[in-house]
């Protein structure tokens, strides 16, 4: 008398491992859990477009906006300073007036600079 675990062990059929209907069905499987990733990232990439906007896009996201405004504010602020002291070489009647010009735009660009510079160390 044969027992019961020979029996189920007999029954069992053995999978070759180059089996096609595996096979298939393996690579199946895994073009559709690409597809699915593929998709998920297509849709978090549509909303986070959506919740950036027109100048978010331009700016960078909400962790580098601030340092990018601030980057632009430093490069027209000194860019004013160097300008208006050009002008006050060349205009000697007016250059009182163009010096406060360029101390408030190398002012301006100080500050942007400190403010980038501030933000990296914390």
């Amino acid at each position: 008398m044969v027992s019961d675990r020979e029996e189920a062990k007999s029954q069992i059929v053995r999978r070759d491992a180059g089996d096609a209907e595996l096979d298939s069905a393996l690579s199946e499987a895994n073009r559709f859990q690409l597809e699915l990733a593929r998709e998920q990232n297509r849709h978090e990439e549509a909303k986070r477009n959506k919740e950036l906007g027109f100048f978010g896009r331009i700016l960078g996201g909400e962790k580098i906006a601030p340092t990018v405004v601030a980057m632009a504010a430093t490069f027209i602020g000194f860019s004013v300073g160097i300008g208006c002291l050009c002008m006050a070489g060349f205009q000697h009647e007016n250059a009182e007036f163009w010096s406060k010009q360029a101390e408030r735009g190398f002012g301006l660009g100080s500050a942007a600079l400190a403010y980038i510079f501030g933000r990296s160390s914390s």
